[in-house]
C-alpha cells in the first residue's frame, strides 16, 4: 500500500512539474522537483537530465519574465543538476564542464535577444534565416548599388547571424558531450563560422556596445580554453585513464572561440584608437577594462596604443600643476581598469610603458642640459618659481604638494636610471652654486628633507622586511643615521625581501609610517615601534606636534596590551604555573602604568581608563603568551613598591594576591584620572565645540570615578568577607563579587554572618525595606539560634514581620533566606505553615 501510495504521489508530482515548466515557472517546478527527488531520485535525475539533453529546447512552452528562454532554462536546470550527488554518472561531462557551457549558451542567447531588440527580429527565426535573406529583409531596394551602400552601415542582423551559428554550435557541443548516443544528422558537419567583413564588422560593433556581455563571454571561452590544453608531460609519472568524461575538449573545437575573443579585442582597441584620435582620454581609458593579452591579439598591438594614451596623459597643455594633478590622477584610473580587465600582464605592460618613457625622458635631458638638472628637480625648479600665492595656507599646501611630487618623481627616476638621489641632489645644487645661481641652490637644499625621509622610509621598508623574514634588524642597519659606507660594511651579510620592502614602499607613500607598521608588522615590539617612529624627520612645527601624537598612540596601543596581558595571566594562574603568571601579571600591570603616564593628553587618558573599565567586565580573556613572554619576558618582579600602602612583600601572600592585583589596577586607573572636565585643554577643540565636550568628558570622568569608588568599596567588602583563614578568594570569586547585584552582596553578608557590612550594603545602594527587614530577621533569628530559643523563633518572625510592615507573601522568602540560620525546619513550606499557625495563636 506505501508503495502503492508513492507511485500515486510522484505521478501527481510529475504531472504538476510538467505544468510549471510550459508556464517557465522554474521555482515552482524546482520545489515539486525537490519533492519528487524525496520519493525517486532517479526519476528527478531524469527529468534534469532530459532538460539538459535537450537544450532547454520544447515546444509549446510560454516563456516569462523569470524564465526567458531556453538557454536560461538549461542555465537553472545544470544549476540543480549539480547538486546532486552522482550527477554524471551516466554522462560524459563534469559538472563545472557543463556549468561552464550552459553559461556560454546564456551569455551567447542573451547577446543575441538585444541585438533582436535592436534590429526588431523575432527570437525564434533569428540564426535559421539564410544571410542573404537576412540582408534583403532590410534593403531598401533590390539593386546592387543599393545593397552595396547597406553594407557599407553594418547591420545588427550581420552579427546576429553569426551568434546564431555559434549557438547552435555550442548547443550541439553539449548535446554530444552530454548524450554519447546524440546524432545531429547531416553527418555531424560543423555550421560555417567564418566571418564575413559585414559581419565582423556588426560584430566588433556590437562587443562594443554589450561590452559587459562579452567580457562574460570572454572569459567563460578562455576558461574553455585553458581546460581544452593538453596538461604538460609528467614524464615518467604513470597517468591512467579510466573516465572517458575525464579527458579534456579538443583544441581544435574552441577554434571557433579564439575568433570571438580576437574580434572583440580588435573591436575594443579601434575603438580605443579611435578615442585617442579624436582627443577623448577618458573614454580611451575606460576602453582598457575590457583589454586582455591572453585572447590571441599580439602584444604589440596592446603597447604600441597604450604608449600613445600614456604619452597623451602625461603631456603637459596646462600649467605643471594642475597637470601634474591631473596625470597622478588618470594614471591611477588607467592602473584601476588595467587591474579590472583581470589581466596581471596588461598592469605590468603599463608600468614598463611608463619606465620606458622616464627612460627617454632622462636621457633626452641628460644630452640637452650641460648642468643637468633631472626633470623632478627641474619641475620644482620652474614650480617654486611661478607659484606665487597670497594666502599663505594655500601657498603651505602648494608647497606641499610640490614637495611630494618632487620626491615621488625623483623616486622612480632614480629606479629608472640607477643614480643615487643623494648624489643627483648635491650635484645639481654644485652645479647651480658655481654658475651663482643661489636662489635655485636654496630650492634644492629643501630636497635635504626629502633625502632624509626617503632614507627614512627605506629603513622602514628594511626593518618590515627584516622582522618578517625572521631576522634582527638594529639602530646600526639604519641609513638615516649611519653612513652609507659603515652600513654597506656591516651589512654584507643581511638580505630582505624585496616583496615586503616594495610593498612598505608603496604604502607609505599615500599612509602614514605608523598605520604602515602596525598593518604590515603587527607583532612589532614597544621598543622598535617607538625607535622607528621617533627616527621621523622633522619639517616643521606641525610635524612633530604629530609625530607626539603617533607617539601617544604607540602607548596607547600597548597600554591596552598590557591590561589583556595582565587580565589573562591572572585567569591563567588560576589553572597552571600560578606563581610566574601571577608575577607576569604584576609586570603587565608596572608596563600599563609606564604608559598610561606617557599619555599627556587628558581626552585620550580619559578614553584609555574608560576603555580598561569596560575590558575589567570582560569575562575568559584567553592570551597565547608565547611571544610575549619571549619578547618581554620577566625572569625578577619589577619594582611595585611606588604603592606605599602594598610593599612587594604582599606578594608573598597568596590570600591577598588577587586583591592586590584589583587595587594596583584601581590605583593605576585613578591616578590617570583628570580632576574634572574642566582641566582638559580648550584648546583641543573648536570653539563651538568647547561646552559639548567639556559636558562629555565631564560625564566620562563622573562614570569612572564612580566605578572606582565602588569597586574600592567592594574591594574592602572582599578584604573583610574571606572565605576562611586558610583559604583566599580566587579571580573568578573576586570578580563575580566586584560585578555583583547589591542584593546578591547582601545574601553573601547573610550566609556568611556579616551583618554590620550588610547594613552597610543596604544604606550604600538604598535597598528596598523588604531588604532590610530581612537583614533584621536573619541577626535576630541567628542570635536566637545561638541562645537555644528555636521555640519563640516562629512568633518572633511573625512579630518581627508586623512590625516591619511587611506583605504576607514575603515569608516564604524569608524563610528561605535565614533557613540556613535557624533550622528549625528544613522544608520552607512547612516553616511557612508553623509561621502561620503561630500567628493565628499569638493573634
Amino acid at each position: 500500500m506505501m508503495e502503492v501510495q508513492v507511485e500515486k504521489d510522484v505521478e501527481l508530482l510529475s504531472r504538476a512539474a510538467a505544468n510549471h515548466l510550459f508556464l517557465a515557472q522554474f521555482e515552482a517546478f524546482r520545489g515539486i522537483l525537490l519533492s519528487i527527488k524525496k520519493r525517486d531520485p532517479g526519476l528527478a535525475l531524469a527529468i534534469l537530465q532530459t532538460i539538459v539533453a535537450n537544450g532547454g529546447e520544447f515546444q509549446g512552452i510560454l516563456w516569462s519574465k523569470t524564465c526567458n528562454s531556453p538557454s536560461h532554462l538549461l542555465w537553472l536546470s545544470s544549476l540543480e543538476l549539480t547538486r546532486f550527488e552522482s550527477p554524471n554518472s551516466t554522462w560524459n561531462l563534469d559538472p563545472e564542464a557543463l556549468i561552464l557551457r550552459a553559461e556560454f549558451l546564456l551569455v551567447v542567447q542573451s547577446i543575441i535577444s538585444r541585438v533582436s531588440d535592436e534590429a526588431l527580429l523575432d527570437l525564434e527565426t533569428i540564426g535559421n534565416r539564410d544571410l542573404s535573406e537576412e540582408a534583403g529583409c532590410f534593403d531598401s531596394g533590390p539593386d546592387d548599388a543599393t545593397r552595396g551602400s547597406a553594407m557599407e552601415e553594418p547591420s545588427p542582423v550581420d552579427a546576429a547571424a553569426f551568434l546564431g551559428r555559434v549557438l547552435r554550435l555550442g548547443l550541439r557541443r553539449l548535446r554530444e558531450a552530454a548524450d554519447s548516443n546524440y546524432d545531429p544528422g547531416g553527418g555531424g558537419s560543423d555550421p560555417e563560422l567564418e566571418l564575413s567583413e559585414s559581419e565582423s564588422r556588426c560584430l566588433k560593433r556590437i562587443a562594443c556596445d554589450q561590452a559587459d556581455l562579452f567580457v562574460a563571454l570572454c572569459r567563460n571561452v578562455q576558461i574553455q580554453r585553458q581546460r581544452a590544453e593538453p596538461p604538460e608531460d609528467p614524464g615518467l609519472a604513470i597517468s591512467l585513464v579510466t573516465d572517458k568524461r575525464a579527458e579534456p575538449v579538443s583544441g581544435d573545437d574552441l577554434q571557433w572561440g579564439i575568433k570571438v575573443l580576437q574580434v572583440v579585442q580588435r573591436a575594443h582597441l579601434e575603438l580605443m584608437n579611435e578615442h585617442l584620435r579624436e582627443g577623448d582620454v577618458d573614454k580611451a581609458i575606460h576602453c582598457i577594462r575590457f583589454l586582455h593579452l591572453n585572447y590571441g591579439v599580439p602584444a604589440d598591438e596592446y603597447r604600441s596604443l597604450l604608449k600613445d594614451l600614456i604619452k597623451k596623459v602625461v603631456s603637459h597643455e596646462e600649467t605643471f600643476l594642475k597637470s601634474w594633478i591631473a596625470t597622478q590622477r588618470k594614471m591611477l584610473i588607467i592602473y584601476k581598469e588595467a587591474l579590472s580587465s583581470g589581466s596581471a600582464e596588461l598592469a605590468q605592460m603599463i608600468q614598463s610603458i611608463q619606465d620606458e618613457l622616464l627612460s627617454e625622458e632622462f636621457e633626452k635631458c641628460r644630452a640637452s642640459n650641460s648642468r643637468f638638472f633631472p626633470p623632478p628637480l627641474q619641475r620644482l625648479q620652474d614650480l617654486l618659481k611661478a607659484s606665487d600665492l597670497d594666502d599663505a595656507v594655500e601657498t603651505k599646501n602648494l608647497k606641499n604638494l610640490i614637495v611630494k611630487s618632487c620626491m615621488r618623481d625623483m623616486y622612480h627616476y632614480a629606479r629608472v636610471s640607477g643614480l643615487h638621489v643623494m648624489e643627483t641632489v648635491v650635484e645639481a645644487a654644485l652645479s647651480a652654486i658655481k654658475k651663482e645661481q643661489f636662489e635655485d641652490a636654496s630650492n634644492i637644499s629643501c630636497v635635504d628633507y626629502l633625502c632624509d625621509l626617503l632614507c627614512y622610509r627605506l629603513d622602514m621598508a628594511s626593518f618590515a622586511a627584516c622582522v618578517n623574514s625572521g631576522q634582527v634588524w638594529k639602530a646600526k642597519h639604519s641609513l638615516l643615521l649611519s653612513s652609507c659606507e659603515s652600513v654597506s660594511e656591516e651589512n654584507d651579510d643581511w638580505q630582505a625581501d624585496p616583496f615586503v620592502s616594495n610593498f612598505v614602499l608603496e604604502r607609505l607613500a599615500v599612509q602614514t609610517p605608523l598605520r604602515v607598521l602596525f598593518d604590515v608588522v603587527p607583532t612589532v615590539k614597544f621598543q622598535d615601534a617607538i625607535e622607528l617612529i621617533s627616527m621621523q624627520p622633522i619639517a616643521s612645527t606641525a610635524v612633530a606636534w604629530k609625530r607626539m601624537l603617533d607617539l601617544e598612540l604607540i602607548h596607547m596601543k600597548y597600554a591596552l596590551e598590557s591590561v589583556v596581558l595582565a587580565l589573562g595571566a591572572m585567569e591563567t594562574s588560576m589553572t597552571k604555573e600560578p606563581e610566574s603568571y601571577k608575577r607576569m601579571a604584576f609586570g603587565y600591570l608596572q608596563d600599563l602604568r609606564n604608559h598610561l603616564e606617557a599619555i599627556s593628553s587628558p581626552p585620550r587618558k580619559i578614553l584609555m581608563v574608560s576603555t580598561i573599565i569596560s575590558m575589567l567586565h570582560m569575562d575568559d580573556i584567553a592570551v597565547n603568551f608565547t611571544q610575549y613572554v619571549l619578547s618581554r619576558g620577566y625572569p625578577e618582579l619589577p619594582r611595585l613598591d611606588t604603592w606605599e600602602q602594598h610593599p612587594l612583600s604582599v606578594l608573598e601572600n597568596d590570600k591577598e594576591i588577587v586583591l592586590s592585583f584589583i587595587e594596583h589596577i584601581l590605583g593605576i586607573l585613578k591616578h590617570n584620572l583628570p580632576a574634572n572636565g574642566s582641566d582638559v585643554e580648550p584648546n583641543l577643540w573648536s570653539s563651538g565645540t568647547i561646552a559639548p565636550s567639556e559636558q562629555a568628558m565631564e560625564w566620562r570622568i563622573t562614570r569612572s570615578k564612580q566605578f572606582i569608588e565602588d569597586w574600592e568599596w567592594r574591594l574592602s567588602f572582599l578584604q573583610h568577607l574571606l572565605p576562611s583563614s586558610t583559604l583566599c578568594w580566587s579571580w573568578k570569586e573576586a570578580l563575580a563579587i566586584l560585578r555583583a547585584a547589591p542584593s546578591r552582596l547582601l545574601n553573601v553578608c547573610l550566609q556568611r554572618a556579616k551583618y554590620d557590612i550588610g547594613e552597610e550594603t543596604v544604606h550604600r545602594f538604598s535597598l528596598p525595606p523588604e531588604d532590610k527587614a530581612t537583614l533584621d530577621l536573619a541577626e535576630w533569628v541567628d542570635g536566637a539560634s545561638k541562645r537555644a530559643l528555636h521555640p519563640c523563633v516562629a512568633a518572633a518572625v511573625v512579630k518581627l514581620l508586623k512590625a516591619a510592615a511587611i506583605e504576607a507573601y514575603h515569608v516564604a522568602e524569608m524563610v528561605n533566606q535565614i533557613r540556613l540560620c535557624c533550622k528549625i525546619k528544613s522544608n520552607s513550606s512547612a516553616a511557612v505553615e508553623d509561621v502561620q499557625a503561630k500567628e493565628c495563636r499569638i493573634c
